[in-house]
């Protein structure tokens, strides 16, 4: 499903009612977003947000999730939890312009970013991104990534790798050395 708001405003997408069906879901110029908001968008394993500000909010029951962000706007929320936090597993992937936007995804535990261009989530809270439970982060690619201090208070944090990524990392880690098995790179 492929949507492009010709005059950017508000968007709304669900599935359907009696069988999720929509895998993937694609937003271009637009401003704000409630996806699966009346119908839970249960079968969705790609969305796509690009040009997008305001605020987006995902109602899914996926623990995993493909997010592709391309220019998203300073100021802009993307809140993966919609009714309630599922998603554990993210595969966040910046292309074209940078994006910067605060990234809500409560049950988080394992994070890969491929950052084709830059990404700031800084603006994002340990609350709202794992919650105190983010155990892998994996960060490739040339874009720069700053996750500023949203894995402070991640004692369960086990490992960190960015030795991939080309554009640099800006990022505030606590772990417990007990829970430390992987490379922090």
């Amino acid at each position: 499903m492929n949507l492009t708001a010709t005059t950017p405003g508000s968007v709304a997408v669900n599935d359907n009612a009696t069988a999720a069906s929509v895998k993937t879901v694609t937003l271009d110029g637009f401003s704000g977003a409630t996806i699966g908001a009346a119908n839970s968008m249960d079968a969705l394993t790609d969305l796509s947000l690009k040009d997008g500000s305001g605020t987006t909010t995902l109602t899914t029951a996926q623990t995993s999730l493909n997010l592709t962000l391309n220019g998203m706007a300073a100021g802009s929320s993307v809140s993966l939890d919609g009714t309630s936090a599922t998603v554990g597993t993210l595969d966040l992937t910046t292309t074209g312009t940078a994006s910067s936007t605060a990234l809500t995804a409560a049950a988080l535990t394992d994070l890969t970013v491929n950052a084709g261009a830059a990404l700031d989530v800084s603006g994002s809270t340990n609350a709202n991104l794992g919650n105190a439970s983010v155990k892998t982060v994996t960060i490739t690619g040339a874009g720069s990534v700053n996750l500023g201090t949203t894995l402070v208070d991640d004692v369960t944090l086990n490992s960190f790798d960015a030795s991939a990524n080309t554009g640099g990392v800006t990022a505030t880690i606590e772990t417990d050395a007990t829970n430390l098995t992987g490379n922090i790179s």
